[in-house]
């Protein structure tokens, strides 16, 4: 089926899904680690040069860029550095120009795990990022992504090219000109759960290539079939109406709540934070000790896989489990471990992390939520909806400590939501809860409007630090709330600044839907008794 088909909007509305554990398994720069090097990236020096390129001076212009496309990654940056005339013809080709300013990031991962190396005997042509970012075949077409391989080789004809990179979704479709979030298949989650649990159900594609994968999917034309051609709703599971978390319950009464993954190699420990009762544990898992496969079964399986645990005792708080060589058994240790917390505590109002309920998932530390029925807020506050940002992880705790220091100091200029509060675990200060704010993102006639109250932040010294324009709510009657203050930055320099607002003209045109997060899915939770996260 083509995209022009007049069915294929509703085949992929009916028979798609969007897995939002996907999106975790990015591994993303801050803002500031990459806007350090952009500028020298793109240009080259403005002193013209004095030198050529010795013996390789006499060839054409042509032959040199084809030179330049024939090396790998880290060869073209080497030749960058040579002399002045290097740097020139180096930044000047089209391609080189969009990778520069739209894939810098792809470009730091490819040169921080060595994939941007020629490895082979001959040298590997220089695979660039296009206008998507994003891993291309032929036909301008996101190659399908999975999170086992992010970074691949790929086969043009003949030869077999270096690397691509893949980014995340949302990709902008240049040939529709929508941005497309990445689509995983109904069918397919059937097959893996119903008939074949060796299948391989990790891929994301683009709605093209849903298409021509539902063609040959029977399980998603049955789906198809019963919505009788997209006109009857038809019950999808909890693993697809969570957007890929599962939610079951073990054979010992204890149910799962929230699966989050990252899919590696295993060379790296991971880790658990689960919720058992009124008991939270953290649980680290060495490097190696379980392999591919029982990671992946992990949202499935995970009290079948790891050892059994107290985990409603309250002499311990975390274990780190190792699997014995001698045996080949795996063994938890368990230890009571002070946790880092927020220290900038400066609102009286404490909450209960517990007394939450979430109703939607906005990213992997944001989500909205409301009072749980029985807790005593619910008895003497409206049920609003509400923002809650909470640190999962002791890494994550810097994030949640800037931004609450950033509310500290904008809450006087009421251009940030009302600070409800601060959120604890156990008495462990871990988050924030804010007010939702109505209201919808910016765009480019809101410019004006956009540079004043960046400009009141500005005026305190402080960076935002992730301008895009779904961090600027726009209410009815036109006023700016600015949110997301976890790249923010006190004490800025000026330059900083004022790069940061000659950049939001161009944010707010941005239509991609990146700084939009993971699109959102409701939650009817009736027993979450044990929350479980997995993060590598």
């Amino acid at each position: 089926m083509k995209p022009e088909h007049k069915d294929a909007d509703a085949v992929v509305r009916t028979c798609s899904y969007h897995r939002l554990d996907f999106g975790a398994v990015m591994v993303r720069s801050r803002p500031y680690v990459t806007e350090a090097v952009q500028d020298s990236l793109q240009a080259s020096f403005e002193i013209p040069p004095s030198s050529g390129l010795g013996d390789m001076h006499c060839l054409p212009a042509e032959l040199m860029t084809m030179v330049l496309e024939n090396l790998d990654i880290l060869s073209y940056f080497r030749f960058r550095r040579v002399n002045r005339y290097a740097r020139i013809l180096s930044t000047s080709p089209r391609e080189y120009q969009l990778v520069a300013k739209y894939g810098v990031e792809g470009l730091r991962a490819m040169l921080r795990s060595d994939c941007a190396r020629a490895q082979a005997k001959r040298p590997k042509k220089l695979i660039l990022l296009s206008e998507a970012v994003a891993a291309l075949d032929g036909q301008g077409i996101l190659k399908k992504y999975s999170g086992r391989n992010p970074l691949r080789g790929y086969r043009d004809g003949e030869h077999e090219q270096r690397f691509m990179a893949a980014t995340q979704f949302p990709w902008y479709n240049a040939s529709t000109g929508k941005a497309e979030h990445g689509l995983s298949c109904k069918g397919c989650y059937v097959r893996l759960t119903t008939r074949h649990r060796d299948f391989d159900n990790h891929s994301a594609l683009s709605a093209a290539e849903f298409l021509v994968h539902f063609a040959t999917c029977v399980e998603a034309q049955d789906i198809w079939a019963k919505s009788q051609q997209g006109t009857v709703p038809v019950e999808d599971s909890e693993f697809i109406h969570r957007g890929g978390f599962y939610i079951g319950n073990s054979s010992n009464g204890v149910s799962t709540h929230n699966f989050y993954g990252l899919l590696h190699t295993g060379r790296d420990d991971c880790y658990f934070r689960i919720l058992a009762g009124t008991n939270v544990k953290y649980i680290t898992i060495k490097a190696g000790a379980l392999d591919g496969e029982s990671l992946m079964d992990m949202p499935l399986d995970f009290q079948n896989i790891i050892p059994p645990l107290p985990y409603d005792k309250d002499d311990w708080n975390s274990a780190y489990i190792t699997r014995i060589a001698a045996t080949g058994e795996l063994e938890p240790a368990l230890s009571q471990t002070t946790l880092p917390r927020v220290q900038t505590v400066w609102h009286p109002k404490m909450i209960n992390f517990l007394d939450l309920e979430r109703t939607k998932l906005l990213s992997l530390l944001a989500q909205e939520c409301k009072w749980k029925q029985g807790s005593a807020e619910i008895e003497t506050r409206d049920q609003k909806t509400m923002i809650a940002k909470m640190a999962r992880f002791p890494w994550e705790i810097q994030y949640i400590e800037a931004e609450t220091r950033i509310y500290q100091l904008l809450q006087p200029l009421q251009i940030t939501p009302t600070f409800l509060g601060h959120i604890h675990e156990a008495d462990r200060v871990i988050g924030v809860l804010l007010e939702k704010v109505e209201g919808r993102p910016a765009n480019s006639g809101d410019l004006e409007i956009c540079k004043a109250a960046l400009q009141r932040l500005h005026d305190l010294r402080i960076l935002h630090g992730d301008c895009n324009r779904h961090n600027f709510i726009i209410s009815a009657d036109e006023k700016v709330t600015l949110i997301d203050f976890d790249n923010a930055k006190v004490d800025a320099d000026a330059e900083m600044m004022e790069k940061e607002m000659a950049s939001l003209e161009e944010q707010l045109r941005e239509e991609t839907g990146r700084g939009e997060g993971f699109i959102q899915v409701e939650s009817d939770d009736e027993n979450p008794d044990i929350h479980v996260t997995l993060y590598y």
